[in-house]
């Protein structure tokens, strides 16, 4: 058996095949700083979701720049933060952010979800996207925080798989809820 590089972080493992991956602790140091204040450690996989696209994973990529199709695209998301209120997309080595802060809860991400443990206020009214090139990448609310993986199979296919984390007490509430839903 060949010997490969394998790191995991917060329970996702990494595996670098041609073993010329600069040091992993190094590389993924800018992306912890940026989720300084987020216990991670407190999210439970919740459920996963998983679809094709036929395109280049490029594009599958690009829709985590969210001002180059929100407005267009999602008008509901832009009606909720103005494009004008969105931070523009950084890159910062290898990793690419951008987000904004929301006056109001949105439903789609969580609203009523119990949020991270200890959470800054700071971190209350804010949804993140980064991508650690080339296919991992993430958004983070201060409840919820769904991982999408994107695998290119081939020039112009790419599975999509989206799994959904959130914290114990989260999946409490949705058990909860679900249970009586059904009662």
């Amino acid at each position: 058996m060949i010997e490969i590089r394998c790191e995991t972080w917060n329970d996702w493992v990494f595996v670098n095949l041609d073993g010329n991956a600069a040091d992993f602790s190094a590389h993924i140091e800018p992306l912890v700083n940026k989720l300084d204040g987020y216990d991670l450690s407190a999210l439970n996989f919740g459920t996963e979701l998983e679809f094709d696209i036929h395109a280049n994973w490029k594009l599958a990529i690009e829709n985590f720049i969210e001002p180059y199709h929100v407005f267009s695209c999602h008008p509901w998301l832009n009606s909720f933060v103005a494009m004008a209120e969105r931070s523009p997309p950084t890159f910062e080595n290898h990793i690419l952010s951008c987000g904004y802060e929301f006056k109001e809860t949105d439903p789609p991400r969580g609203e009523g979800l119990p949020y991270f443990p200890n959470l800054p206020s700071d971190k209350k009214r804010r949804g993140d996207w980064y991508v650690l090139f080339p296919n991992f990448a993430f958004e983070i609310f201060p409840g919820p925080l769904p991982l999408l993986w994107r695998h290119h199979q081939g020039l112009i296919d790419v599975k999509n798989r989206s799994d959904y984390t959130l914290s114990a007490t989260a999946q409490i509430v949705i058990n909860t809820q679900r249970h009586a839903m059904w009662s």
